[in-house]
């Protein structure tokens, strides 16, 4: 129990600071494509800590982990202004900060790539710890939930790697014809 809810914990704060990064990079992008690129993923974000919030909350209370329709119906009711913060934390789970680069050093698509790359370096971290509790966790609902995890987060580092290839290459985010189904 206290292995799960460590977990969860650093799971947790990894979903904070994914939301919170998502968040500035969309209102620091001058492309209406690009904020609406990174407030998507900021909402998926939110939707993560959400569902691990749930989960961490039901293992705290001695219940068993819960489905993924139950930890999202349960985790919109949740404050995630107040988060479990993870104790000591083994070194490499978390990147550093992101610090956004002062607009005249990186203006605008300068910015939204430097954003993408550090996005995807934290996209494949939470990947990698979702995959190693999922091996860790012995219960088949703890299983299903960080394999959905990992799911989400892999659909996330595909769309950030293929704005970062078109943006690089075009040096604008998508086109009409370009974009991806969370934009229309």
């Amino acid at each position: 129990m206290e292995e799960a809810l460590s977990i969860l914990a650093i799971a947790i704060k990894n979903e904070e600071m994914g939301k919170d990064f998502y968040s500035k990079a969309s209102s620091r992008s001058l492309d209406e494509r690009g904020r609406n690129t990174f407030a998507y993923l900021a909402r998926m974000e939110e939707e993560h800590l959400r569902i691990l919030l749930a989960e961490y909350e039901a293992i705290r209370q001695g219940k068993p982990w819960l489905t993924r329709e139950e930890a999202l119906e349960e985790g919109r009711k949740l404050d995630i202004s107040h988060l479990p913060e993870p104790g000591e934390i083994p070194e490499g789970l978390f990147l550093p900060p992101f610090i956004f680069p002062p607009p005249e050093e990186a203006p605008g698509i300068k910015g939204d790539i430097a954003a993408l790359e550090y996005a995807l370096k934290m996209e494949e971290r939470s990947y990698n710890l979702y995959r190693e509790a999922r091996d860790r966790t012995s219960a088949p609902l703890g299983q299903e939930v960080y394999g959905l995890l990992m799911e989400e987060e892999n659909k996330h580092y595909k769309v950030l790697r293929e704005a970062l290839e078109y943006l690089t290459a075009n040096q604008t985010w998508w086109d009409d014809w370009e974009k991806p189904f969370f934009e229309g």
